[in-house]
């Protein structure tokens, strides 16, 4: 039996990608970032919402205005830059799991010069007591914490290198578990 809390793609389809990318968009009540990938796609329609926020433009109809794309996020294997419309996508899939809000995305990519790697992507828009994000991705800092009324503004070295280290562990525990997995195989 399929899991019906999880929608899921496979293989990769690129005839329909801006509909793909408005399936998998994940929110929390208060953001919500359209499914596109993190490197890009040719005519991608990335976007990141924050609900009750109207762009105040004079055109037909009122819409959300446009956050800031904290998505963009480029990987390069061997002086190769990963794109899903060069090089052969080998293995793909996408999955939404809608009792936690995570998208997760694994692709096995052979590069134009030959070169194979599976990447990993995980997505979560998480909340706060604010429902503030702390993560800036204009700077790649982390801010310090919190106020009774706003984020703290400050980035401190300690704020950023702990999110860092944080991203470099589940990072190492993915790779950890894909190799695992490799050699059970």
């Amino acid at each position: 039996m399929s899991n019906l809390w999880t929608i899921s793609e496979d293989p990769f389809d690129a005839r329909h990608p801006h509909h793909k990318e408005t399936i998998f968009t994940i929110g929390n009540g208060y953001l919500s970032t359209r499914g596109a990938f993190e490197e890009g796609y040719p005519h991608d329609r990335r976007a990141t919402f924050m609900h009750g926020v109207f762009d105040a433009a004079p055109i037909v109809f009122t819409e959300l205005a446009n956050a800031p794309d904290w998505l963009p996020f480029t990987v390069w294997l061997n002086g190769k830059r990963f794109s899903l419309d060069s090089g052969v996508v080998e293995a793909f899939q996408r999955a939404l799991d809608l009792r936690t809000g995570v998208l997760t995305r694994v692709v096995r990519w052979r590069s134009p010069s030959g070169d194979t790697a599976t990447i990993t992507f995980e997505r979560f828009l998480g909340r706060n007591d604010l429902n503030l994000p702390i993560y800036d991705p204009t700077t790649g800092g982390c801010r310090d914490g919190l106020h009774p009324d706003r984020p703290n503004e400050n980035q401190g070295a300690e704020s950023t290198l702990a999110f860092l280290q944080a991203l470099l562990e589940l990072r190492l525990a993915e790779n950890t578990l894909q190799s695992m997995e490799a050699r059970s195989q």
